[in-house]
């Protein structure tokens, strides 16, 4: 399979690099977006602002899932780290959470964290609360 296109804008070289690994390792397939966005609570203290401002706001306080896949099983939400951090697993929790809040799916949503390094801590958490994790071979070693 070829290099694919991705919009990661805010994603470092290597969180972009790991992300087209993954996906190139072809372990989900289903119809993919990145970095959607989920609508934050704090963007509602803004009302009075002017509409260019408060929309403005919106984008500068959603929350960013890294990546989305549409499966036939599942939806799965993927967060993208160089380190597996403890910091990962909250936002892979939040994004759950507000993903099935927003949008409320008909299919489980599962969770995935895509990094360079491990700490055996966070696996073992990931692996408690059933997120799945996937070590992508370091380059820029």
């Amino acid at each position: 399979m070829g290099r694919r296109i991705i919009k990661f804008p805010h994603a470092t070289s290597e969180e972009r690099e790991a992300l087209e690994k993954f996906l190139n390792a072809g372990l989900i397939h289903g119809i993919w977006t990145f970095e959607l966005r989920l609508p934050s609570r704090k963007a509602k203290l803004s009302v009075e602002m002017p509409l260019p401002f408060k929309q403005m706001w919106e984008k500068l306080t959603a929350k960013r899932i890294d990546a989305v896949c549409y499966a036939d099983d599942a939806i799965y939400l993927i967060e993208v780290k160089r380190y597996l951090l403890p910091s990962g697993i909250g936002q892979l929790l939040v994004y759950a959470y507000m993903f099935n809040e927003i949008y409320k799916p008909q299919k489980p949503v599962k969770l995935w964290y895509v990094a360079y390094y491990n700490d055996p801590d966070v696996e073992c958490v990931c692996r408690q609360l059933g997120i799945k994790v996937y070590y992508v071979e370091n380059p820029f070693e």
